[in-house]
């Protein structure tokens, strides 16, 4: 989107694994190639998949992970996770995003922390940011979202958007 451009939120589908093991082995699980993941702690990676490529993905971080470390696990969390996302212009991402949190995000990157006092996960892009944040909060959430960005015009988005991993 470009300058002054509008606001959107949208709910988005993904497969969300979580990968639990030694550095070595979550190491090798956030280098298999197509997700996206992000460093929860040294022994633990969230990884992001895309719809439709969930059993592809899942038998490759596998095949990843276990002759590093036969004790790790890779588990489909998906079911504990809502996701949105916010697209806009530079300007009006970070007019919303100075309503919604106080956490320094990377451009691009992943970070963890407080977003309208709820704990959440962010992939950040350029243009977007990618919110993940337990299922027992996602309404909550979206709603708190919403009320803090009314003035800056957000609009949602229906249907869902697909998870996409970046080139």
């Amino acid at each position: 989107m470009g300058r002054g451009s509008v606001l959107e939120l949208a709910p988005t589908e993904a497969t969300i694994l979580t990968c639990l093991g030694s550095r070595d082995a979550v190491d090798a699980a956030v280098a298999v190639s197509g997700l996206e993941a992000g460093r929860v702690a040294r022994d633990e990676a969230m990884l992001i998949v895309p719809a439709g490529r969930d059993d592809e993905l899942v038998a490759a971080v596998t095949a990843a992970v276990l002759p590093v470390d036969a004790d790790a696990l890779v588990i489909d969390t998906t079911d504990g996770w809502s996701i949105w996302t916010i697209t806009g212009g530079e300007r009006e991402m970070g007019s919303a995003m100075a309503r919604l949190t106080a956490l320094e995000l990377p451009d691009p990157g992943f970070a963890q922390g407080d977003l309208a006092r709820v704990p959440v996960k962010l992939f950040v892009a350029r243009g977007s940011v990618r919110i993940l944040v337990p299922s027992m909060w996602g309404a909550y959430l979206r709603a708190r979202i919403l009320e803090r960005c009314s003035t800056l015009q957000i609009r949602e988005r229906r249907p869902p958007r697909p998870w996409e991993v970046p080139a």
